[in-house]
């Protein structure tokens, strides 16, 4: 992410972790910060891959995939 207080290395760390299914509380303990900081860069993290594939596939197969994700957009 640009313009964040969480250093690079921090980041790297935090999206090496949700790429290998760790949970966001997990992974804030092993990278060392707040667990809801940890969520949200993994809601970050899952909604990016999401619109990403979702600009690859048929938007309608993936609906049902990330629910939360549709309640922030108010889908």
């Amino acid at each position: 992410m640009r313009k964040s207080r969480l250093s690079q290395y921090k980041q790297n760390k935090l999206i090496e972790l949700f790429v290998a299914g760790v949970t966001a509380r997990t992974a804030a303990e092993l990278v060392g910060v707040n667990k809801n900081t940890a969520a949200y860069y993994f809601i970050i993290y899952d909604y990016l891959l999401f619109t990403k594939n979702a600009n690859k596939s048929n938007v309608s197969t993936l609906q049902n995939t990330r629910p939360f994700i549709q309640q922030q957009n108010g889908v």
